[in-house]
């Protein structure tokens, strides 16, 4: 059971991370669309904003992975005391 329950927390921990990396590129490539100079200060703006939102979700995608990473450790050390409680009976 404490197998199948670190699979999914590992899983959901990888998705996070690629979620970040995806974002993290989104704004590589909002950053040069801006610095490119073609953009009226309307347009930057807007993309000045996007690339603040994506700053965000990344630091929530951040916080959720310590919390996966948190559980995880919650997990292995419930596994490990539910077989030392086996062991002794």
């Amino acid at each position: 059971m404490a197998a199948i329950g670190r699979e999914i927390i590992e899983q959901l921990g990888e998705r996070k991370m690629a979620d970040i990396a995806l974002l993290e590129s989104q704004n590589k490539k909002l950053i040069e669309l801006v610095n490119c100079g073609i953009l009226t200060e309307e347009q930057k703006q807007v993309i000045h904003t996007q690339i603040a939102l994506n700053d965000t979700f990344i630091s929530e995608k951040n916080e959720d992975i310590k919390n996966l990473l948190l559980l995880h450790s919650q997990n292995d050390n419930g596994a490990m005391l539910m077989q030392s409680n086996s062991d002794s009976k």
